[in-house]
């Protein structure tokens, strides 16, 4: 998914902001990276695991919960050599955060690993909107009928919670993991 997003990017530099178009036309093109190499087959990223040095994969999945990540991990998070970068917030109890906190074993598919390689973290780059950029959106709104906050740390859902009351002038609810809501009938109520 993560190569198609890229190839959509690619192909509609058009719709791009200004910066962002000014930057894609000068010299941050893909075509500027004559070494990267898109890996769609099953083949080809297990090929990745064979590379004893030289490589940086990028391998995107939501808090190395699925997907090849697990696969790069299993076969790379054992190796001193290797150096294993995690961009932006890992929730608590996935194998993310335990990477990040510095376990020295996980599991993978019923697989103990000894992590030896370096987990480095870099904060701050994250796919979801933050505090502010939440209630902006939600400001924008003329009726709100009803919001729940399904995603992020207790803590932070309470904040943002009581953020959303002061500023936007109603109270969302927290939901609580394992909870449902009839999407079908939620909306009568009002």
């Amino acid at each position: 998914m993560a190569i198609d997003a890229t190839e959509v990017y690619v192909r509609h530099s058009e719709l791009y902001n200004p910066q962002a178009r000014e930057c894609f036309l000068n010299e941050k093109r893909l075509d500027k990276l004559p070494n990267l190499r898109f890996t769609r087959t099953p083949e080809e990223y297990m090929a990745l695991n064979r590379i004893v040095s030289g490589a940086i994969i990028i391998a995107g999945s939501g808090m190395c919960e699925g997907g090849r990540i697990r696969h790069h991990l299993k076969n790379h998070a054992w190796r001193r050599n290797c150096h294993i970068l995690m961009v932006g917030f890992q929730a608590r109890n996935t194998l993310g955060r335990r990477l990040v906190e510095g376990v020295p074993v996980v599991r993978i598919w019923n697989e103990t690993i000894r992590v030896a390689a370096q987990v480095h973290t870099i904060g701050g780059f994250s796919a979801h909107a933050d505090q502010n950029e939440l209630i902006h959106w939600l400001q924008g709104f003329d009726n709100v009928a009803d919001v729940r906050l399904v995603h992020g740390e207790s803590s932070a859902q309470q904040v943002l919670q009581s953020e959303v009351e002061q500023q936007c002038g109603f109270r969302p609810e927290v939901m609580v993991y394992g909870e449902s809501v009839d999407l079908i009938h939620m909306f009568d109520r009002k």
